[in-house]
């Protein structure tokens, strides 16, 4: 009897403890992947398979005629519920993120350094060289050039100047007059084939021996997807569903693709918008 006991416990013990280990490795990945998808959303799907593989590891074996859910199964489709409602909210939350940085990045990144710039040298920094300049003269970082819900990397931009502020001065300028604006242009098909050391600005900082952006040395980058310059053709909805686009007055709006045109880009012509605090109407 002792004997059949002790058989009995030591078959089924080693098989409860690797169960329960699959369990907690299942839980502990599912909810890794659930919230790392909030940046990557493919691993949504591969959070929920590990925690139906969890739930399914919970119920007992040896119940198979018993139809009620066992209280541990009920405790993962509650956590499995709670998520499904977080998850929406946080992926919203990372798209306002998104906006909030790529406007910040407009505003006190490149509008300051530029009005620092122009403050400065009496004049607006050359139009093929601005960004490099701004960097140089304006302390800003490469990653304040590009917007976080784009593709591009340090040493590339997703902005463009207004061709059109370079044909008058700044005191002639209307205030609601188009200054910064999202673009995509300079993006290539293929692969990023350019090494960041032959932007201007890292030369500039590697010449004075400054290494703070040593640690891009080894970074490509497409050609001309920096110190972007251009009119309305150049702008682009593709980050955030309607263009980011900063007005000389310091408003920024968000523009639908179709209203780009009715702003005004030159100093001479109309605004042919309602311009609403950050809104635009028709």
């Amino acid at each position: 009897m002792t004997d059949n006991t002790k058989e009995t416990i030591s078959g089924t013990q080693p098989g409860r403890n690797r169960r329960i280990i699959q369990i907690v490795c299942a839980v502990g990945m599912g909810i890794i992947c659930l919230m790392a998808s909030v940046f990557w959303p493919i691993l949504a799907a591969a959070g929920a398979g590990c925690l139906i593989f969890a739930a399914i590891r919970y119920t007992n074996p040896r119940r198979t005629g018993n139809t009620r859910l066992d209280p541990r199964l009920k405790h993962v489709l509650i956590v499995l519920i709670v998520l499904a409602l977080v998850l929406p909210g946080l992926v919203k939350v990372r798209k306002m993120y998104r906006v909030v940085n790529c406007r910040l990045n407009m505003i006190y990144g490149i509008h300051s350094a530029f009005k620092c710039y122009e403050y400065d040298f009496k004049t607006y920094p050359l139009s093929d060289q601005w960004c490099d300049l701004l960097c140089v003269h304006g302390d800003v970082a490469p990653k304040g050039f590009y917007c976080p819900a784009s593709d591009a990397v340090e040493g590339e931009c997703t902005y463009a100047l207004n061709k059109y502020i370079y044909e008058s001065q700044s005191s002639e300028q209307p205030q609601d007059m188009v200054f910064l604006f999202e673009t995509d242009g300079g993006k290539e098909p293929g692969p990023r084939t350019e090494s960041i050391q032959q932007r201007a600005f890292y030369q500039h900082f590697s010449r004075a021996g400054d290494n703070r952006y040593e640690y891009l040395k080894d970074r490509k980058v497409y050609p001309r997807r920096w110190n972007l310059v251009g009119g309305p053709e150049m702008a682009t909805i593709d980050y955030h569903g309607t263009c980011q686009v900063y007005l000389r007055n310091g408003s920024v709006l968000e523009v639908k693709k179709e209203d780009l045109p009715g702003l005004r880009w030159k100093p001479d012509e109309p605004n042919t918008l309602i311009i609403d605090a950050n809104r635009v109407k028709k």
